[in-house]
C-alpha cells in the first residue's frame, strides 16, 4: 500500500483548523456556559429584615474556590435562622442558583411539613459599639457564628449569602465574590467594585458621603467589618450596578474569571494573565495599586473595557489588611505626607492622572443635574461592530443614558478617541473606542445605562435591545479573542407560573 503524504501547506491548514475548532469548542463550553445551562431558583431575591432584627457580615468579600466565607450574625432579639447561598447569572432568566444551605437545604421531594422542620441555627444580640469620633470608622469585632466552606467546583462568580429569619422570610444578605482555582489564561477578568458597595453603605450612621451620613458629616473611614445597609437609596442592593452585565456575559456564554477590586490591588498580575479586563457598574473608587494595575495593563498592549462610569475617579488607600477604606476627599487635610497617596481625585493628584488617560473618556458631571437620562446616537459609519448590529448614523438606542455618565476630555494626553455612539446633553455622554499608544484597544461605554438594553433584569418590564446586545457581544468577542460563542438565547423571559415571587 502507497503512503500518502500531505503537503507541508494541507498539513498546516489543518492543524489551523483543528486548534481554532478547539479554541471555538472552548469557548461555547466554558464553565460560566455549563454552569449557566443549571436549573435556576426562581424567586431568590428576599426582603430586608425590618427593623435590623437579624444582621450579618462576612469576614471575606472575595475568596478561590475551596476556601472558607466566616459569617457573624447578629439578631435582636434572640431568633433562629438559616443561611441560603446563592450564584448570580442567568440561569434561563432566573437570574441566580441556590448552590448550598445551612445547616442543610430540604431533600427534593419531601413533604411540606417536613420541609418546615429543617434544622436552624439560633442567633443572639451582638454589642454594636459608637463609631470613632475622629474618623467616623465603626468596625464590628462580633464573632464568627457560621462558616460557608465553597467547594472546588463553585464557579467564579458573584454569591450571596441570604441569612434568612425563621418564619419571617425575610433575611440580611452578605455579597461575596469566588475567584477560580484555576485562573482561564484564555478567559475575560471582570473587576467587581466592591469598594464602591463599601463608600456608599451607611451601616452603623456613616459613609463616605454627607448625604446619608449621621450630622450629614461623611466618614473618612469605612470598614468592611459591618453589614450592607440595605433600603437606603444608594444600597438597595450591592450588585445592582453590575447585575445586568453579570446577566448579559454569563447569557452569552463569554469564558469568565472574576476578582474584586480588592484582588487587583494585592496582585496586579491579574490584569495581565488574560487578554481582555474589564471593570462593569460603578467601579468610583480605586487605591494607587489597582490604577497603576490598570495603566500597566494599558501599557503592555492588553485591550480594556469599562463598562460603566465614573470608573477610577476617587484615590483611596486601604489600612486594616485591606478591610478599611481611608477618603479625606482633600489632600489638604490627609495627613499622608506623599502628594501622589493623597485621597482625593486622582485628575488632582500631583502629578496628576485623569482618568481619560486610561479610559479615553472621563467624569464631567454628567448625570447630577437633569436631565438625568437621554438616549445615544449612532456617530460613525467605519465601526464593523456597529455595522454588523444594524446601528448606522443617526440611529438611536433610547434611554441608554442614566444614572452617571462619561465624555471625552479635550486636552487630555491620549490618542484621539473615535466616538461611536453620543448623548448630546448639557454634559454629554460618549461611547469610545481607543487605540492607546502600546497597541492595546480601550472600549469605554461612557454610561452607567447602557446595561439596561443588554438584560432583561428590569422590575417591571424588559428593555433589550437587540442591536445593543449584538454590538457589544461582537466587541467583546473582538476584544477578547473569542472565535466562537453558543447560539444567545432571548433577553426577555417570562416568570414560570409556578415561581415564587422574588
Amino acid at each position: 500500500m502507497t503512503k500518502r503524504v500531505l503537503p507541508s501547506g494541507a498539513v498546516a491548514l489543518i492543524l489551523t483548523t483543528l486548534l481554532l475548532s478547539a479554541s471555538a469548542h472552548a469557548a461555547s463550553t466554558s464553565a460560566i456556559w455549563r454552569e449557566n445551562q443549571k436549573p435556576g431558583t426562581w424567586g431568590w431575591r428576599a426582603t430586608a429584615a425590618a427593623s435590623r432584627r437579624i444582621q450579618a457580615y462576612g469576614s471575606q468579600i472575595s475568596v478561590v474556590a475551596g476556601q472558607t466565607v466566616d459569617l457573624h450574625v447578629s439578631t435582636v432579639p434572640s431568633a433562629p435562622y438559616r443561611i441560603q447561598v446563592f450564584r448570580l447569572g442567568w440561569y434561563g432568566g432566573a437570574g441566580a442558583r441556590l448552590v448550598e444551605c445551612l445547616p442543610r437545604c430540604a431533600a427534593t421531594g419531601r413533604s411540606a411539613r417536613s420541609r418546615r422542620r429543617l434544622p436552624v441555627r439560633h442567633g443572639h444580640p451582638r454589642h454594636v459599639p459608637a463609631a470613632d469620633p475622629v474618623t467616623g470608622e465603626l468596625a464590628l469585632s462580633w464573632p464568627v457564628t457560621d462558616r460557608i466552606h465553597t467547594k472546588h467546583s463553585w464557579v467564579t462568580g458573584e454569591y450571596l449569602a441570604q441569612i434568612v429569619l425563621a418564619g419571617s422570610g425575610r433575611a440580611e444578605t452578605v455579597p461575596f465574590v469566588v475567584r477560580p482555582l484555576h485562573p482561564d489564561p484564555h478567559g475575560i477578568l471582570v473587576e467587581v467594585p466592591v469598594d464602591t458597595w463599601q463608600a456608599y453603605n451607611n451601616w452603623g450612621g456613616k459613609s463616605l458621603y454627607a448625604f446619608n451620613s449621621s450630622g450629614k458629616k461623611p466618614a473618612v473611614k469605612v470598614s468592611f467589618d459591618r453589614p450592607f445597609a440595605y433600603g437606603d437609596e444608594n444600597l438597595t442592593f450591592p450588585v445592582d450596578f453590575e447585575y445586568r452585565y453579570v446577566q448579559f456575559l454569563e447569557r452569552s456564554g463569554f469564558p469568565l474569571d472574576y476578582a474584586t477590586d480588592v484582588d487587583v490591588d494585592e496582585n496586579p498580575q491579574l490584569l495581565l494573565g488574560q487578554r481582555l479586563s474589564m471593570t462593569i457598574g460603578h467601579g468610583e473608587y480605586w487605591s494607587p495599586g489597582i490604577r497603576a494595575a490598570w495603566d500597566a495593563a494599558r501599557d503592555s498592549g492588553h485591550d480594556l473595557v469599562f463598562l460603566g462610569a465614573n470608573t477610577g475617579y476617587w484615590q483611596i488607600r486601604y489600612e486594616d489588611d485591606h478591610r478599611t477604606i481611608v477618603e479625606y476627599r482633600d489632600a489638604t487635610v490627609d495627613p499622608d505626607p506623599v502628594a501622589a497617596e493623597k485621597t482625593t481625585e486622582f485628575r488632582a493628584l500631583d502629578p496628576p492622572l485623569p482618568e481619560c488617560e486610561l479610559e479615553g473618556v472621563q467624569f464631567q458631571q454628567g448625570g447630577l443635574y437633569p436631565p438625568l437620562q437621554g438616549s445615544l446616537t449612532v456617530t460613525t459609519a467605519s465601526n464593523p461592530w456597529l455595522a454588523a448590529a444594524g446601528l448606522h448614523p443617526g440611529d438611536v438606542l433610547a434611554n441608554a443614558v442614566r444614572g452617571e455618565w462619561d465624555a471625552v476630555q479635550s486636552g487630555c494626553d491620549v490618542p484621539a478617541p473615535t466616538i461611536l455612539l453620543q448623548y448630546q446633553g448639557t454634559y454629554p455622554s460618549d461611547v469610545t473606542l481607543t487605540t492607546m499608544g502600546s497597541g492595546g484597544r480601550v472600549l469605554a461605554l461612557g454610561s452607567e445605562g447602557f446595561g439596561t438594553l443588554v438584560s432583561g433584569y428590569e422590575k417591571r418590564h424588559c428593555s433589550v435591545d437587540t442591536r445593543a446586545e449584538t454590538f457589544l457581544r461582537d466587541a467583546l468577542m473582538d476584544l477578547g479573542g473569542v472565535n466562537d460563542l453558543p447560539a444567545m438565547p432571548a433577553g426577555c423571559v417570562k416568570r414560570p407560573r409556578h415561581a415564587a415571587s422574588g
